[in-house]
């Protein structure tokens, strides 16, 4: 007669997997799993093509977190489109420090009062290429005093940090509006047809059987007995001349 399997033993064996699966994750994860994280917003009026959940958010070329969401809101009233992103940052990568000695690290328990005193004193949000070959961007936050803080005040719960025009953003849209008036001052379809017009006219020159007669007609001049003599009757004349002087 087989054993009926003990209840209590299998329960043991489910709850020890699931306590070393966890204890696995915490030590192969890292610390991670146990670091709480801050989660902010910006707003962007222009496109983020490039930008994707996971992307970096640098500080001064230091990976401080990384982009967790992006929405897009559209008006109904103006069809006006605008783009929140949301991103964590981990405030343990900050180390406060007073003359050479550490005062403090920032921690999420300890709020966002350090957020809110650095945008007073000019921290702002920008797209940045991270790779201009795959065209992938990131969020660089940095200290522009001379730009103004200007929140949006939505509806996402998560504190704001003012977003600013990028040099790249810039120059995209500045690329794009040129592109665009060139092709309303300029008719392409009259443009392509006058070049097809010229192409077409070069190859009928280049195969024309008055073109091949005028290259024959020079290499028969070229390679004549009385072109090929007249090089040495020249230097001979020279000669001569010199002599006679």
């Amino acid at each position: 007669m087989s054993k009926k399997a003990n209840p209590a033993l299998i329960g043991g064996f489910v709850v020890g997997a699931i306590a070393l699966l966890a204890i696995a994750a915490m030590l192969f994860g890292g610390s991670q799993a146990l670091k709480s994280k801050s989660r902010y917003v910006s707003y962007f009026d222009g496109s983020v093509k490039g930008l994707r959940v996971g992307s970096n958010v640098m500080l001064r070329g230091v990976r401080v977190g990384y982009v967790t969401d992006i929405k897009l809101y559209a008006s109904l009233d103006t069809l006006e489109t605008q783009i929140p992103v949301i991103y964590e940052i981990d405030p343990d990568k900050f180390r406060f420090v007073k003359g050479s000695e550490v005062v403090g690290i920032g921690s999420a328990e300890a709020g966002n009062f350090w957020v809110d005193d650095w945008i007073k004193v000019g921290l702002r949000a920008q797209l940045d290429s991270e790779s201009f070959v795959t065209g992938q961007l990131m969020i660089e936050l940095d200290f522009k005093p001379d730009t103004e803080a200007v929140f949006q005040n939505k509806t996402i719960p998560y504190p704001e940090i003012p977003s600013i025009t990028s040099g790249i953003t810039q120059a995209i849209e500045d690329a794009q509006r040129f592109f665009s008036d060139l092709q309303k001052e300029i008719d392409v379809k009259e443009l392509n047809t006058k070049l097809t017009s010229i192409l077409t006219g070069v190859d009928q020159l280049a195969n024309s059987i008055e073109l091949r007669r005028a290259i024959a007609g020079i290499d028969t001049l070229v390679n004549a007995d009385n072109t090929q003599a007249l090089p040495q009757d020249l230097n001979k004349t020279l000669q001569d001349l010199s002599v006679a002087i």
